[in-house]
């Protein structure tokens, strides 16, 4: 469905909305779209083996990575012991403490925002509210962004907010529902599945070549799911 962003700003304030689909209504795709990672991922390995000989294994965790003159070297530990594979490639995707990263002894060249956030999934209906798909908050001590995942149980939702990144995992656990209730419109009950703190980076591998090994990374900044996986 096109996707609207709309920007709330907080409990008994005024609404700012901006509708791009009517800023730009030729636009064959929407700007974003946000679900979870756990469909964004189903998503990937659902294109991945509609390709001649793909193979998804699961429970395979990356040990060593070697090269010689053939190809590219994989050693993976797994239920039934460990196993070597052979590849012209390996491209890691594996995020900011990425073991294809530190293997060769790549630098995670940058630096890391002081600030925190929590992104927590929570079921609450924004739209019975007349919240659109994402909303961008700023008003005061409230802020954060909401995002729609999906339509189960009237919404789950992605609530992302600052937090102080000095206090202990258990205080930010229970300060969730201090921030929930800043930001949600009414005190209508919600329910939240899961939570998680994030820091945003300004980091990337340098890029190189050496042998059949080629390294790019790009862009500069380590992924923060804010908003689901966008």
């Amino acid at each position: 469905a096109p996707q609207r962003i709309g920007r709330q700003a907080g409990r008994g304030d005024d609404a700012r909305k901006a509708d791009t689909v009517k800023a730009e209504p030729n636009r064959v795709h929407p700007h974003n779209l946000q679900f979870g990672q756990e469909a964004l991922g189903a998503i990937a390995m659902e294109a991945l083996l509609r390709l001649p000989g793909a193979q998804v294994l699961f429970n395979h965790r990356l040990t060593a990575l070697a090269q010689d003159a053939a190809g590219v070297l994989v050693t993976a530990e797994t239920p039934g012991g460990p196993v070597t594979l052979t590849a012209d490639y390996v491209i890691g995707c594996d995020g900011a403490s990425s073991t294809t990263r530190r293997l060769p002894g790549l630098e995670f060249e940058g630096f890391t925002w002081p600030e925190r956030f929590v992104a927590t999934n929570a079921h609450y209906d924004f739209t019975r509210h007349g919240w659109q798909n994402v909303h961008m908050i700023c008003s005061g001590a409230v802020g954060g962004l909401v995002a729609k995942i999906n339509n189960d149980r009237g919404g789950l939702w992605r609530v992302t907010f600052p937090e102080d990144p000095t206090i202990s995992p258990d205080e930010v656990f229970a300060r969730i529902p201090g921030h929930c209730r800043r930001i949600m419109p009414t005190d209508d009950p919600y329910e939240v599945k899961s939570w998680a703190p994030y820091r945003v980076h300004e980091r990337a591998p340098p890029p190189i070549a050496s042998g059949a090994s080629c390294w790019r990374v790009m862009p500069r900044r380590s992924a923060t799911p804010a908003a689901g996986a966008a």
